[in-house]
Formats: structure tokens, sequence, C-alpha cells
């Protein structure tokens, strides 16, 4: 599918990146050959920890910034900045792309963005921490059929396997950082389901704009993406919680920067470039390295103590990981 010509996705083997052809399996960077699978991959991770970066600084934002206020004015801010970097490419790639090409682009991003950080940001005021990373290890599940449904992915039995030892690896880890908050009875509660249906969103979401991310468009797609997120959550930060947004205190402004320039702009872009090159379901399986960057954080900063249960969990998570791509590399990008 394309939105014209001239901005058509190129996600085929012969695409060629930076000087570089996929087809040879090596491109160039700053002059120097390097394997696109392996900085793709170490992209990936580079995300996970960003992104584990960025469920900390959420924490600490909410505490004085209510969870929809907080969601909408970190995407207006986001946005804006991706429309200033690419303002004339965004103007262009507006006027020139189909209707078609418009409308699932910004219906991509209000499920990848307003879908899924709206309520997510809600969770977390409502559930412990540790329910919540549950719940989002089924990412990766949801991911497999999304791609095919969407995409037309292929689906082999790798890939569910992947995504369920990864998925249980999360649990052990979550299990065994705070088992109290792991329970039946948070499990089974509407803020749980309303968290799920984020996942759902999120992970229909990054199938959807897989196809329009290329290296021209990832700039006009996050901006037009993240300002109109902001504009779809707006009345529903009015309606929950009124004109007052919440003020900024010393702690949660730092945050909030991170959460702005290194989550939403410098993590969003690592991330298309991830899964521009990675198919949907490889390229998700990376989200559950997350909690295990939070592992690393709790023991180096808050001295949080390593048992066996979560390096078990820790390594189980890494497996399914490196299995998932291993097994794009050879299915899939041969």
């Amino acid at each position: 599918m394309q939105c014209q010509r001239k901005w058509r996705c190129s996600i085929h083997r012969n695409h060629k990146i930076n000087g570089g052809d996929m087809k040879s399996g090596y491109m160039k960077l700053g002059g120097v050959g390097a394997s696109p699978f392996l900085l793709m991959f170490l992209g990936g991770v580079l995300f996970a920890s960003i992104w584990s970066g960025a469920f900390i600084a959420s924490k600490v934002s909410l505490n004085d910034i209510p969870p929809l206020w907080l969601a909408q004015i970190r995407l207006a801010a986001a946005g804006l900045i991706f429309f200033l970097i690419s303002r004339a490419t965004t103007i262009r790639f507006w006027k020139e792309a189909t209707p078609r090409c418009r409308t699932e682009i910004l219906v991509a991003g209000v499920l990848s963005q307003a879908g899924y950080l709206g309520p997510m940001y809600w969770a977390l005021c409502s559930l412990p921490a540790g329910t919540v990373t549950v719940v989002v290890a089924s990412l990766p599940l949801v991911a497999v059929p999304m791609g095919a449904l969407i995409l037309r992915e292929r689906i082999s039995g790798m890939d569910i396997v992947a995504a369920l030892v990864g998925a249980f690896g999360v649990i052990i880890v979550a299990i065994g950082r705070d088992a109290a908050a792991v329970n039946y009875t948070n499990l089974v509660s509407a803020p749980v389901v309303i968290t799920f249906l984020a996942v759902l969103a999120l992970a229909a979401g990054n199938a959807l704009i897989k196809r329009y991310v290329n290296l021209q468009t990832i700039g006009p797609v996050c901006a037009l993406q993240m300002m109109a997120s902001s504009f779809a959550l707006l009345p529903f930060a009015l309606y929950f919680h009124g004109w007052h947004p919440g003020s900024f205190s010393h702690h949660s402004i730092g945050a909030f920067l991170y959460l702005v320039l290194i989550g939403s702009v410098l993590g969003t872009y690592v991330w298309m470039k991830v899964l521009q090159f990675f198919t949907s379901k490889s390229a998700n399986i990376f989200f559950l390295l997350t909690p295990i960057f939070g592992l690393g954080i709790g023991y180096l900063y808050l001295h949080e103590p390593l048992t066996w249960q979560t390096l078990g969990g820790a390594a189980l998570v890494i497996a399914a990981i490196m299995f998932a791509v291993l097994n794009y590399r050879r299915r899939d990008h041969p």
C-alpha cells in the first residue's frame, strides 16, 4: 500500500538505507560498514531502555499531574517538536498523501499514542506497577495476530513460543519484585481490562503504521500522530480532570522533560526505525525488555536485591527476544 508513489513505504528486502543495501546485509554508518541487523537489534535494546526510564518518569510526573493531562501535554509538546524539526516535509507530506493514507496514519497514531498512554497512565494511578507490567507483557502475544491480520505477516509456532516464554519471564520478574502486586484480585479488575485494551490499541497502531514508515516519513508521521493524539485526549482530560492540569514541582519538571525529549522524541524515532526493519511481531517483543531494565535500575539506584527468581525470569526474557529476532532473520529476512 502507498500514500502516493513518492511517499510509499519501502520495507522490501532490497530497500537501501543510508547508502547501504539490505540485501547485501551491510550498510554504511559514518563511512564504516555495519550490519543493519546488529544496529537495529541494538536500536531495539536502546528503545527498551528509554521506555523503562519513561515508565519511572511517568510515575514521578503523576504525583503532580493528572494522568490524562500528562498524556495530552506530553504528546502535544513532542508533536510540536517533531513538527518544528520537519515542518516543510510534514506540510508537503500531508498535501501529497492520499485521503486513505492520512486517515490510516491518524488512526494509527490515536491508537498507539492516545489509546495507549491515556489508559496506561490512569492504570499506573490505579494498579500496582507489577500488575501493569504483567498486563503489558501480553503485547508480543497480541502483536502476532495483529501483524497477520493487518500486514499479512506469517505466523509460525516459534513466534508464539517466543512470545509466551518472554511473557512468562516478565511475570516471574514481576512476582519476584513484588509478589503481593501480582495476585488474582488485581488481575480481574476493571483497570486491568482497560490496560489490556490499551495494549490492544498499541499493537494495532504499530501494525497499521508500519507500512508508512521509512527514512523520509518518520518526522511527518510522528508529528501528525502525536498532534492528532493530543487533540483526541483533550476533551477527555477536560471532562475527567477539569481545566486545571496540575502543577509541576522541581521533581516532576525533570521527569516531564525526560518524557518529552527522550521518551517521546528520541524513543519514538528509534522505535520507528526498529519497526521499519523488523516484522511487527518481532519488533514488539523488545517491549519485554522494559521490566528487565527496571530491574537493573532498581538494583543500581534503589538497592533492590536481585534474586535467583528475578534473574531467571530475566534470562527467559532475553532468550525469548534473541530467539524471536534470530528466527526473524532466518525466515523473514534471509
